[in-house]
């Protein structure tokens, strides 16, 4: 790994070890939005918990804090003690695992899936006209039609009806020999 990521000639993506993943909790509910996320956090290490980072969840369209809290702590033998959790700061509240995502992850570095920015060293790609460069430093007019790098169609590529990513969720959709119900 220390020789691909010392030769930029290299492009590649990798994943991370399963074992240096996070542990995430995500629906810390029910405390108020102006409690502090220090003292979340040291509660939480108080309880016997290695915490990565808190942090309060927004209202993507308002802007207003929620009463939502998602904690990271690292891989740990004692988790799943997390989840049962009644109260944090004198007020009860609800962990809840945070859920998977059904869809694939793409990457805002070079467009394509299963992988993501953090380990991408594809050469970038810009997410609405497909050109080598990332999306922040590109200057066309956003009156310019874009053009998917994935398929060259008339839209940018994170469009949930473009074919490539069509063809993607169909083959992961797909029933297998093992999973088929066979009807009578």
């Amino acid at each position: 790994m220390n020789y691909l990521l010392a030769n930029d000639e290299i492009t590649f993506h990798a994943c991370q070890a399963k074992s240096s993943k996070a542990y995430s909790v995500y629906n810390i509910r029910h405390l108020q939005p102006s409690t502090s996320i220090n003292d979340i956090q040291t509660s939480l290490m108080n309880g016997g918990h290695d915490v990565i980072r808190v942090t309060n969840i927004i209202n993507r369209f308002t802007e207003v804090n929620l009463s939502l809290f998602r904690a990271d702590i690292t891989m740990a033998d004692n988790n799943s003690d997390v989840l049962k959790l009644n109260s944090i700061l004198h007020t009860k509240v609800k962990v809840k695992l945070l859920r998977k995502k059904s869809t694939p992850s793409q990457c805002t570095n070079c467009q394509a899936y299963f992988h993501t920015t953090n380990y991408c060293r594809y050469h970038p790609r810009c997410v609405k006209f497909g050109e080598n460069h990332v999306s922040s430093d590109c200057t066309k007019s956003p009156s310019v039609p874009a053009k998917c790098p994935l398929c060259d169609g008339p839209h940018t590529s994170s469009y949930k009806g473009c074919p490539h990513y069509k063809k993607i969720i169909s083959k992961r959709r797909k029933p297998t020999s093992r999973n088929r119900q066979i009807v009578l």
